[in-house]
């Protein structure tokens, strides 16, 4: 009934009738039920959560039907699978190979690696055959008027065992197209719910969705990058030293197929301003020669990179810093690639050999920072400065580090992704943390932790910069906190209470949910007084998390939907960056994803968030929709829903798509 009610615009009655039949009509439950059950499975107002029209209805399909995995996992139990990391990588500053081929025989597969996999070895036999396992290119019509031809595609094993089904929805949805017709027949077939408990552990209150700690190291999250991010908009420059260094790839390769590999941008984005695949273009030769022109004032590749940014990435040092003498480039300096990558975070290799030209580029820094107000310290997605990014480089000789530290100006204390300082933090408070008012007992690990998160929020209101043990500022912090004891109890798992729609007459302070209204609103007030203290909202945690993450994960959905979607605009409005980027690749909108926030996804899409974007392993966030979706059990209906709910918004209203290209990941308009 929820997949219906998410992925068609039937009405209830009539999915009530489809899900029911044959049973005799007086059987089938009335409407009033079915929407109790709805709202017990999609929480308060599930509504929104439907397709508008028809197009938007076979949009979801179409992007359910691209994934390889979802028509084989309801005859099969699942094997958690641990292979999200990124492949390994040689590191030798802005121009390293972006992939290396970890395993000599994947090259040679000639099956995609998941059909080895222990979960489709298992039902080989059993499962139904799945037609047309898609392959992502960049001329697909995602969209397209074949939209309908495709949905209607059926494989002739489900034809034949199921032509009286498809008799019967015919005469139940008489009226409808064959294709709306057969997609409900899919929908209800071939997309089952892997509701088994074979080889599951879980507990049978796991269907209560309580705000779980765990998202922060959740096992289906992607491995975090080793050294550093990869591929970047300002590593394409330099793609024709990367196509010559990366090892022979292979169509039937993980690494080729998981899009690790630079051979897509070839196909994505086969034409640039600034280089080839084999060379630089004629443009960018003129520019690294001669220094810039007038004509290349205005110009920039798909990824926003300026000439600044490819005379930074190829040209020779003194190139550059004449170019930055010239008062006439003042209006390029603070321009930004789609990653937010200034023209200092993509300096070549030649430039960190060099102590005198690192030395004679921060003083030109510092003199573009009077002159132009240039933003020396602007972070990127990944919350790196140039001083990190140069930090990460394995070329910065100590002489070049040595200048670094004779400009203290331009230092930052600032934590990135990856747990990098350039300067350390100054020292912070020593705090006499109570226990949570409530608790059952001071000694409790989880009380302490509790109480300590409400402790640093309230006194990052005079203390701003305040951190916990796990680099957790004030917003973390309350984004974390239970602000009610029933919460933190049923948190703790101590005495569990069913949330949902609260009765709010006969209820005490004690016994409201953190998912009330008024708890809500109270959090609210929090947020804004801590943002209006500087507590800084892209600040990251020892786990690479921005605050903006941990509120997408941790708040409340089932009862108040209008007060925690206010809380995130407040952090967007006061420059929370929406596409910052944890050490694993994870936006918000990943985080939101992978904990089944539908919520915190509506919000972010209608915030303008990049909903193309990929994990560390490669992942977009249907496919991690999908990995969420495999581990569900017969004990966790609610957590199926809720994945099942974010997968449908984001491929309807959010117009994701399965197999995300490089340049709708980092194309001009999408990663800004």
């Amino acid at each position: 009934m929820c997949r219906l009610y998410l992925y068609t615009t039937l009405q209830i009655t009539k999915i009530l009738e489809v899900v029911h039949h044959p049973n005799p009509f007086d059987s089938i439950p009335g409407k009033d039920s079915a929407n109790k059950k709805l709202n017990a499975l999609l929480d308060k107002e599930p509504r929104w959560l439907k397709p508008k029209n028809e197009e938007d209805m076979f949009r979801r399909c179409e992007q359910l039907d691209r994934s390889p995995v979802r028509a084989t996992i309801a005859s099969t139990s699942y094997v958690r699978n641990q292979s999200y990391s990124a492949p390994p990588l040689y590191t030798q500053g802005n121009v390293t190979p972006i992939k290396y081929e970890g395993n000599p025989q994947s090259a040679t597969l000639e099956v995609p690696p998941w059909q080895h996999s222990p979960l489709v070895q298992s039902s080989r036999i059993e499962q139904t055959p799945f037609e047309g396992i898609h392959q992502r290119s960049a001329s697909d019509d995602v969209f397209g008027p074949s939209l309908t031809a495709k949905l209607a595609r059926v494989s002739p094993a489900a034809s034949t065992s199921t032509d009286h089904t498809t008799g019967s929805l015919h005469r139940l949805l008489e009226g409808y197209s064959e294709a709306y017709v057969r997609t409900v027949r899919r929908l209800i077939r071939q997309y089952t719910a892997p509701m088994s408990d074979r080889g599951s552990s879980a507990s049978p209150r796991s269907d209560v969705y309580t705000n779980d700690q765990s998202w922060f190291n959740d096992v289906d999250a992607a491995h975090s990058y080793s050294h550093r991010p990869y591929p970047l908009p300002g590593d394409f420059l330099s793609m024709d030293i990367h196509l010559r260094r990366q090892h022979p790839c292979f169509p039937q390769s993980e690494e080729h197929q998981k899009r690790w590999c630079m051979c897509h941008l070839l196909i994505d984005a086969p034409h640039s301003v600034w280089v080839c695949a084999d060379r630089l273009t004629d443009d960018t030769h003129q520019l690294v020669t001669y220094g810039p022109a007038i004509g290349h004032l205005g110009m920039r590749d798909q990824f926003g990179n300026t000439m600044l940014h490819a005379l930074a990435a190829r040209g020779p040092p003194s190139l550059l810093l004449q170019t930055l003498h010239n008062d006439s480039w003042g209006s390029m300096v603070n321009v930004r690639n789609t990653a937010g990558q200034t023209f200092l975070h993509v300096l070549g290799d030649m430039w960190f050999h060099q102590a005198d030209m690192i030395e004679g580029l921060l003083g030109m820094v510092e003199a573009l920072r009077d002159r132009h107000g240039f933003e020396a310290l602007a972070r990127d997605h990944y919350g790196r400065t140039f001083l990190h990014a140069w930090m990460a480089s394995e070329t910065l000789t100590p002489s070049s580090i040595e200048s670094v530290h004779r400009h203290s100006s331009l230092t930052l204390s600032a934590r990135d992704a990856f747990g990098v300082k350039p300067a350390l933090n100054p020292t912070g408070m020593d705090l006499d943390l109570p226990a949570l008012s409530g608790s059952p007992s001071a000694d409790d690990p989880a009380a302490v932790r509790d109480s300590e998160y409400l402790q640093i929020a309230r006194c990052a209101l005079q203390e701003p910069a305040l951190e916990d043990a796990d680099g957790r500022n004030g917003l973390h912090c309350l984004a974390m906190a239970s602000l009610s004891v029933q919460s933190f109890m049923n948190k703790a798992s101590m005495t569990p209470t069913l949330q949902g729609r609260q009765r709010k007459r006969g209820k005490t302070a004690d016994e409201m949910l953190d998912c009330s209204e008024e708890r809500l609103q109270l959090r609210l007030s929090l947020a804004e007084g801590l943002l209006n203290a500087g507590v800084d909202p892209n600040h990251y945690d020892s786990y690479g998390n921005t605050p903006l993450m941990a509120f997408c994960a941790e708040l409340p959905e089932d009862d108040d939907y209008k007060t925690g979607p206010a809380i995130i605009r407040a952090l967007l409005e006061r420059g929370a960056n929406i596409n910052a980027r944890n050490r694993a690749g994870e936006t918000a909108l990943h985080v939101a994803v992978r904990c089944g926030r539908k919520l915190a996804v509506k919000t972010l899409i209608e915030e303008k968030a990049n909903v193309h974007v990929r994990d560390a392993a490669g992942r977009g966030v249907l496919a991690l929709a999908d990995a969420k979706v495999r581990t569900c059990t017969d004990y966790s209906p609610v957590a199926y829903c809720h994945y099942e709910a974010c997968r449908a918004h984001l491929s309807g209203k959010g117009f994701a798509v399965q197999e995300p290209t490089v340049l709708q990941e980092w194309g001009a308009g999408k990663g800004l």
